[in-house]
């Protein structure tokens, strides 16, 4: 994603969401929707992609907090 070979994964538990994988399909960031809502990135929200595709992640963070 970032192309850097220093990024960061996490595992998700519980009920936790992976919502991006690396190259190798390990988890980088993770969503859960339960009593509250969260969003976790392991990587800098400033590294991802584009600015057309930062725009979109954020969006897309903003409409899964409703």
């Amino acid at each position: 994603m970032l192309g850097n070979d220093f990024e960061d994964e996490i595992t998700p538990n519980g009920t936790a969401q992976a919502i991006f994988t690396d190259d190798s399909a390990k988890p980088d960031g993770l969503s859960f929707s339960g009593s509250y809502k969260v969003v976790f990135l392991s990587f800098p929200y400033e590294g991802y992609g584009t600015a057309a595709q930062r725009t979109d992640l954020i969006s897309r963070i903003y409409t899964f907090f409703g």
